[in-house]
């Protein structure tokens, strides 16, 4: 018999643990796979430009990425997303999903979040919710 169960089963016994309350292990088996990647370019923003700061890639080889969210925000200004959605060839599911903002004029020196009030960037897919890290860069000024 294991040593935690035997521990655990005498301080039931003892009345330091209630009978009720069982310890222990599940096997679960290994966790679901990962079907969405969060990428971002290695340049950052410019003032007055658009920005293409996130790809959402679709990791599932059967299902469409749906319900997007990847608004934006700079100097407590919500900036809206332009997603535009790329195709595999052959394919009808959506591949990858790329988020761009248009980045004011006057935001050089601040700092783009990809993070709206408590939620970062959102996807459904294959009946799964995910959420990216939270990502944030600083804004180049235009020379």
């Amino acid at each position: 018999m294991h040593r935690g169960v035997v521990a655990a089963l005498m301080l039931t016994l003892a009345g330091a643990i209630p009978a009720g309350l069982y310890l222990g292990t599940a096997s679960a088996g290994p966790p679901p796979p990962v079907l969405v990647n969060f990428t971002i370019p290695h340049h950052p923003p410019t003032a007055g430009r658009s920005f293409a700061g996130l790809a959402i890639v679709n990791e599932s080889n059967a299902e469409t990425l749906g319900s997007i969210e990847c608004d934006a925000e700079v100097a407590g200004k919500v900036l809206r997303a332009r997603e535009q959605t790329f195709f595999t060839p052959g394919h009808t599911f959506s591949q990858v999903v790329v988020c761009s903002w248009r980045i004011p004029a006057g935001a050089g020196g601040k700092t783009l979040l990809l993070a709206n009030g408590d939620h970062r960037a959102h996807v459904d897919v294959a009946d799964s919710h995910y959420g990216s890290p939270e990502f944030s860069w600083r804004v180049k000024r235009t020379a």
